[in-house]
């Protein structure tokens, strides 16, 4: 089933976004204003809680739980074109023992994140996995 986002133009380069079945709104602005994401911040901000979600994911399918995970996402910006050239994901496990097999598996998930996969090969994902 297709989900469904749509952006309004407020005017003054500000956006809102909704998605479908949410009263979630994402007030968007390119000129950097404090406190209003730009699309690559939420480009981030998909990035990073796909990345959790999938390694959340197979947590829960062997019952360990991931409360505290962290997932932080840098991304660096090339001017032409303009786009992201970068993105360092680092995912920082909570303070729980793990097998090599386990760490093996989740690091695994979070390589299979569908946003990580939908991104243009010319940006480079590097991931960092502190345990």
């Amino acid at each position: 089933m297709a989900l469904s986002a749509t952006a309004t133009y407020q005017g003054d380069l500000k956006c809102t976004a909704k998605l479908a079945g949410s009263e979630t709104s994402i007030a968007t602005d390119a000129k950097g204003t404090p406190g209003v994401f730009s699309p690559t911040d939420v480009l981030s901000a998909a990035l990073a809680t796909c990345t959790a979600s999938m390694i959340g994911f197979v947590a829960a399918q062997q019952k360990i739980d991931m409360t505290g995970l962290s997932v932080e996402v840098d991304k660096e910006m090339q001017q032409s074109p303009a786009s992201v050239k970068t993105f360092k994901v680092k995912v920082t496990f909570p303070k729980i023992a793990l097998e090599d097999s386990m760490k093996k598996r989740l690091e695994g998930a979070a390589k299979a994140c569908p946003v990580k996969n939908s991104l243009n090969p010319s940006i480079e994902v590097t991931t960092e996995f502190v345990y």
